[in-house]
């Protein structure tokens, strides 16, 4: 297990800045990637496993705002988000951003007749 490590710190290196202070730990080891990004891989994984019930393409839409918004407030301001705000505003872009490629998806099939 202490080989999977640092692999796992290079993938989220990938993808990730990889902030310890914007990073959930446990123990002394931080999660390979941040708060944030850990909610948009949260909030995916619930879409492919719940957006088969759930297909409004306006409401996928709207998810992605919170972390937008968050995002841009933060990045322009003195306001600081938590690493739980970062978390649950990146679970529901990960859920919005998944639940509108499938839906485009499903539109494109629909199009196309396969």
């Amino acid at each position: 297990m202490d080989n999977v490590y640092p692999v796992a710190l290079q993938w989220g290196n990938k993808t990730c800045h990889q902030a310890a202070d914007r990073s959930f730990h446990i123990g002394v080891r931080k999660f390979p990637v941040c708060a944030r990004c850990t909610g948009i891989y949260a909030g995916a994984l619930a879409s492919v496993v719940i957006s088969f019930w759930l297909q409004s393409p306006i409401l996928f839409a709207a998810m992605l705002l919170p972390m937008i918004l968050d995002g841009t407030i933060q990045y322009f301001t003195k306001y600081r988000s938590t690493n739980t705000r970062r978390f649950v505003t990146g679970a529901v872009f990960g859920y919005g951003a998944v639940g509108l490629v499938a839906s485009a998806v499903a539109v494109l099939i629909r199009i196309i007749g396969v």
